[in-house]
């Protein structure tokens, strides 16, 4: 599962791209879900797994637990409240990519000392916005549960 800039999956002969589209979220079924690119500009792989939270996205980018994975944040508002030194387990990104519902507004916290978007990119890390969150987290919930039922035991 990877996230792709809007070319890099045009010439993978996926589904049509919206005009809109800057970003791809390409699945190893050859779903493609289309969005916003954020951060930074690139092409990411990595397993993708969901968290519920409603705050803490800084801590969960830089968690060492989601290294390697892309996160996907099912919560609609991540970055709207911007970011700061304080609220980082580690000063880079263990995760490889995140998966948002909605475009990242400007900061409305007093403690926000820079953007999301502008952190993420400072980062190197690859994001995707406009992403229907809850069909995804069905979706992998549903690969997961199915592919557990077939498991030989």
């Amino acid at each position: 599962m990877a996230i792709a800039t809007a070319t890099e999956a045009h010439l993978l002969n996926v589904n049509e791209q919206p005009n809109s589209a800057t970003g791809a979220l390409v699945l190893a079924d050859g779903t493609v879900y289309w969005g916003g690119g954020l951060g930074a500009e690139g092409c990411t792989s990595g397993e993708i797994c969901f968290n519920t939270s409603m705050t803490g996205y800084q801590e969960i980018i830089t968690d060492p637990s989601y290294a390697d994975q892309i996160i996907t944040f099912t919560f609609p508002h991540i970055g709207n409240i911007g970011v700061n030194d304080n609220d980082l387990e580690h000063s880079r990104s263990f995760a490889k990519g995140i998966i948002i519902r909605a475009d990242i507004t400007d900061p409305s916290n007093y403690r926000a000392s820079n953007h999301f978007r502008e952190w993420l990119n400072a980062l190197g890390l690859i994001g995707i916005y406009g992403i229907d969150t809850r069909d995804l987290t069905k979706k992998d919930t549903y690969f997961w549960s199915s592919e557990w039922r077939d498991m030989p035991l």
